[in-house]
């Protein structure tokens, strides 16, 4: 991808030549699309950063990984990374820095819009294709897809939208938006 000194070094010429390859690039994959007899999308982190939320793994100039800030940290004042935070294992051995990175990623989530690139796959699902002859597969924790109007979504990695007892109590699944309050709404008398 082409950093800004470069786009900015394009001649007129060449910059109206790019247009118009992705120009015809759209159309191509338009064309592929109506034509085809199934959907399926494959969508990762770059759709939720798109909605400006955190990803959970981000990477430096030179390719290398850099830890991301989850803003909880353990007793020792050390930051905590997702991997430690997002697991079984942290809900039991501390569960309140569980519930703390948990909750802050849900108001994060719950505060976000589908962007235009959810809404198009949501349209896509239910304009062009009949309802099983698309599905969307989702590395996202987001419910982002859901909230746009796809249907027939799988979440490989689960849903932080929806939660479940820890200890073996009962199979029911919560939609957290039903359960939790918002952090903006008022309370009630």
């Amino acid at each position: 991808m082409a950093d800004d000194d470069d786009i900015r070094a394009l001649s007129t010429a060449e910059l109206r030549l790019l247009h118009l390859m992705r120009e015809e690039r759209c159309h191509e994959a338009a064309a592929l699309i109506l034509a085809a007899d199934f959907l399926l999308v494959a969508t990762g982190a770059g759709m939720s950063a798109g909605c400006g939320l955190k990803t959970y793994r981000s990477y430096s100039a030179d390719g290398s990984e850099v830890p991301v800030s989850t803003g909880v940290s353990d007793a020792e004042g050390a930051e905590l990374r997702y991997e430690e935070l997002a697991s079984p294992e942290a809900l039991r051995v501390a569960p309140r820095c569980f519930y703390a990175f948990a909750l802050g990623f849900y108001n994060a989530a719950a505060d976000a819009k589908p962007t235009a690139g959810y809404r198009t796959l949501a349209a896509w699902q239910q304009l062009l294709f009949d309802p099983d002859d698309s599905f969307v597969f989702t590395s996202n924790v987001d419910g982002m897809h859901l909230r746009a109007g796809s249907q027939r979504v799988a979440e490989c990695h689960g849903s932080k939208m929806r939660w479940q007892c820890a200890a073996p109590c009962r199979q029911q699944v919560w939609h957290a938006a039903e359960s939790l309050p918002s952090p903006y709404s008022q309370p009630q008398p």
